[in-house]
């Protein structure tokens, strides 16, 4: 049985002891409860699944693990990367947890050795931006396996905390804050980053709430693509919880959009609604198809409350596939989309699909006159993009 004290980190960046962490049994169960102080000043639920009060909670549906603290966890890449630099390596989800590096975990849960926070666990951090091209060339030989463990300092330091399946790992600027580096995979078959750029780019101007971010080229098919952290404040950080987590969702449970929209609304009101609307309209006219419940999420204010997170991991597809659908048993269009009921004014839908399409329509001569594409892939994409936006 293994046992951490869970802190949260308000934006000011002061610690305040939320609870303890227990991990029993062979399979890794978790077990939460709130600490006495915490319950007694009134403070906020962390996450779904997770409502304050007192005694031990366990997960909710059967699950093994809370989904905040699934989603404050490396995910396949972080975990990869962790199996290299630790041994014994991890073997349960509070594991990877805990051992993910501290200074850049995910959102604003902190983990412990004491309850004053003196000993936080894992060690790691970012790298300086400044040093993006040499951390690339250890993602390459990573993914390879070209070389010994000690050839990784950088990637083995700043990639351990990091979600999803492809290369990242987090850099800091010259002001300290932080940003995701994510990177070309071996296994591409398309430049994926400078496709997320471009979307990233034509979501802003269509009046989207995106992070800032940031586009290098590094030869004719590749490009990294540097994002700045939603979950930081200049001194402090930010409460994070997916749409997974928010839905109650298992890890192979799917959702579709009008759920999602529900699911928002309840937590963040119109706003809510407003941000799964504009998501949608996003992800139907750039064919993104990579659309899944850990790839939408909210932050949390100093008083508990939640508000929609910037739009992230919004990459185009180039071939034809299927994505999330905007209600079980329908089409994914956009006339889809403006016949369903979203809870919000059928005129206020309209002005964000015209809006999103109008830039849509400009994704991949975005991604060749602004960001360098290849003009005949770019080409080639944008006729599977027009077909799957017309449906």
């Amino acid at each position: 049985m293994s046992i951490a004290f869970v802190h949260w980190t308000d934006p000011s960046g002061r610690l305040h002891l939320a609870g303890t962490l227990i991990e029993v049994g062979r399979v890794g169960l978790q077990r939460f409860e709130y600490h006495p102080d915490w319950v007694r000043a009134g403070g906020f639920e962390l996450g779904e699944g997770l409502p304050v009060g007192r005694g031990p909670l366990l997960p909710p549906g059967g699950a093994t693990e809370f989904g905040l603290f699934a989603d404050a966890a490396p995910d396949a890449w972080g975990r990869r990367v962790l199996s290299r630099k630790l041994v014994p390596p991890p073997r349960t989800a509070t594991a990877f947890l805990l051992a993910a590096a501290d200074a850049t975990r995910q959102g604003a849960l902190r983990f412990s050795e004491d309850a004053d926070g003196q000993n936080l666990l894992s060690d790691g951090g970012a790298v300086p931006k400044s040093t993006v091209h040499d951390l690339y060339r250890e993602v390459r030989d990573f993914q390879a396996d070209r070389a010994t463990g000690g050839d990784f300092a950088r990637l083995l330091r700043a990639g351990t905390s990091q979600g999803g399946f492809r290369p990242k790992a987090v850099v800091a600027d010259e002001a300290g804050a932080l940003w995701i580096a994510k990177f070309p995979s071996e296994t591409d078959t398309y430049d994926v980053e400078t496709s997320e750029a471009a979307a990233l780019h034509i979501a802003r101007e269509a009046g989207l709430d995106v992070p800032t971010f940031r586009h290098l080229r590094v030869d004719p098919d590749r490009a990294i693509l540097l994002v700045k952290r939603f979950d930081r404040t200049e001194g402090g950080r930010v409460g994070y919880q997916s749409l997974r987590t928010a839905a109650r969702l298992g890890p192979n449970d799917a959702i579709d959009y009008q759920t999602a929209a529900r699911v928002s609304g309840s937590l963040c009101g119109t706003a809510g609604r407003h941000a799964v609307v504009a998501a949608a309209a996003l992800n139907i006219a750039i064919h993104n198809i990579d659309d899944h419940s850990r790839n939408v999420g909210f932050t949390q204010r100093a008083d508990g409350a939640w508000t929609p997170a910037p739009l992230f991991d919004v990459v185009p597809y180039p071939r034809v596939g299927v994505g999330t659908p905007l209600a079980w048993g329908t089409e994914r269009t956009v006339g889809q989309l403006l016949e369903l009921d979203w809870g919000v004014p059928a005129r206020e839908v309209a002005a964000v699909v015209r809006r999103v399409n109008e830039q849509a329509a400009r994704l991949y001569e975005v991604a060749h006159d602004v960001y360098g594409m290849d003009p005949e892939a770019s080409e080639n994409a944008e006729r599977v993009r027009s077909a799957a936006a017309r449906g």
